[in-house]
């Protein structure tokens, strides 16, 4: 076989992947659209009524009287990263307005506000090729970080199943990280005011990025406030709401639940177990300096890496929420030099056992028909086949709970093995490693299994849906 021939072949088998990651996507989009998701297409087509109306003041009222019908009585917080949902679903509220309809939550009108969320899974993949490209032109690299994040059940559990946001702030954090990376100031940091307008908790990874390059606390200060700033003037224009000041989820509540997941006990009182990692981390990133060299680039995304899966592992909602260090995890081990097979294969037995972990947690939102919209085809299958029990509560892990006693001892293991895995990942990268593994098990073969890890749990969820 020629040389060229084996290159096409070669590349076929990633373009096999991503369709097969595409059809997921597709299957996902159809089928579930979760409570939240009718409520934030709803609340993002409020914001063109108000505007259009010159009352944009009054949002939380007029979210309040759910005149599109979302499941929420209001939105919390405050609604700036709701901004891009508004544009991307401005064709939908031109539609609406000239047809007289309302209701946001028809299944079509759910399928578009949706495709903003699988938009933004492609452009966050499209930044870290961006980002590998920086450390290398091997095209089987780069259709691997397109693979590794576009097919994560993570990410998939979020956009796909939940409808969440969590991947706008994502996008814009690893766009951020590019401009980092390339030593073009201005533009890392309005990406990084981007992301943190969109979610306060992203101070934390930037404060990172932050004091490994500036060394003086009087500016550290000042741009971490300049960071806050748009978030700050928000809560003051609307300080006299007061709806808006019962809903809201400020920036200190938000760290207290982050923070206050796992504690020790000390003579001092309960110490968060996360806060003790930071504040490690954060003086060491105080203590040394980066440089725009390869070595030191690699290194502040391993670090990265490390600060997102702790805050991973202390999120409070680990559903959906985990997935946020999902590119960071990707970059270090699509750009290490040594050890991909090693390093594929441990991801591949992190990422089944987070994805059988997600749908067993004690969260009966994961994968049930009573979470997602009475208007879906699913639904009317499932109440087709179950009758009226199937909408109000037909979850994967209580079918999967009544026909398997031993299932809980399973996902205990399958849990181990996730939480090792992905320990040996971050020691096996640790940058002063040098050491290589050999592994038997090609990164064809842990690609391949990391595509169908969610088509595997969507498998058993329409199982539990039709028996």
């Amino acid at each position: 076989m020629s040389e060229k021939m084996r290159t096409i072949k070669s590349n076929m088998f990633y373009v096999v992947l991503l369709t097969v990651t595409f059809l997921t996507i597709f299957c996902m989009l159809i089928t579930f659209d979760y409570w939240d998701l009718d409520s934030m297409t709803a609340w993002s087509l409020n914001v063109w009524d108000l505007l259009f109306q010159g009352r944009l003041g009054e949002f939380y009222q007029y979210a309040e009287l759910n005149l599109r019908g979302a499941f929420h009585e209001n939105c919390a917080g405050n609604y700036l990263w709701l901004l891009p949902w508004c544009v991307w679903n401005f064709p939908l509220w031109v539609v609406h307005s000239v047809t007289g309809v309302m209701n946001a939550t028809d299944f079509w009108s759910l399928c578009w506000s949706k495709l903003y969320l699988v938009t933004l899974s492609v452009a966050t993949a499209w930044m870290c090729a961006k980002i590998t490209r920086m450390f290398t032109d091997e095209p089987k690299r780069i259709f691997s970080v397109y693979i590794l994040i576009l097919a994560a059940p993570e990410l998939l559990m979020s956009t796909c199943y939940a409808g969440q946001d969590e991947i706008l702030y994502v996008f814009c954090f690893v766009t951020a990280l590019y401009f980092y990376l390339k030593g073009e100031k201005k533009k890392f940091y309005f990406w990084s005011v981007c992301a943190i307008s969109f979610c306060t908790i992203m101070i934390v990874p930037f404060l990172l990025l932050l004091l490994l390059k500036e060394k003086k606390i009087f500016r550290i200060g000042g741009v971490t406030v300049g960071m806050l700033l748009p978030t700050i003037l928000f809560d003051f224009l609307y300080r006299n709401d007061q709806l808006y000041q019962s809903v809201k989820t400020d920036f200190t509540s938000m760290i207290l639940e982050m923070f206050g997941v796992a504690s020790i006990n000390t003579v001092l009182g309960p110490v968060s177990i996360l806060g003790v990692f930071l504040v490690i981390l954060y003086f060491y990133s105080y203590g040394i300096k980066v440089e725009h060299d390869i070595v030191s680039q690699k290194k502040v995304i391993y670090m990265l890496a490390v600060l997102f899966i702790l805050m991973g592992l202390f999120m409070g909602n680990n559903f959906y929420r985990l997935f946020l260090y999902v590119p960071f995890v990707v970059l270090v081990l699509i750009i290490s030099e040594k050890n991909i097979q090693m390093n594929l294969f441990l991801l591949l037995i992190s990422t089944f056992g987070r994805a059988l972990l997600a749908c067993a947690v004690n969260n009966s939102q994961n994968m049930n028909t009573a979470f997602i919209m009475k208007n879906s085809w699913i639904s009317n299958l499932s109440t087709a086949v179950n009758g009226n029990q199937g909408i109000k509560n037909l979850g994967l892990y209580d079918k999967l709970m009544s026909r398997f006693p031993f299932f809980p001892g399973i996902v205990m293991v399958v849990s181990v093995c996730a939480v090792s895995a992905m320990i040996l990942i971050v020691i096996i990268n640790y940058p002063k490693n040098k050491a290589e593994y050999e592994f038997p098990i090609s990164e064809k073969i842990s690609l391949a299994g990391y595509v169908l890890c969610m088509p595997f749990i969507l498998v058993l969820w329409f199982i539990a849906l039709l028996h």
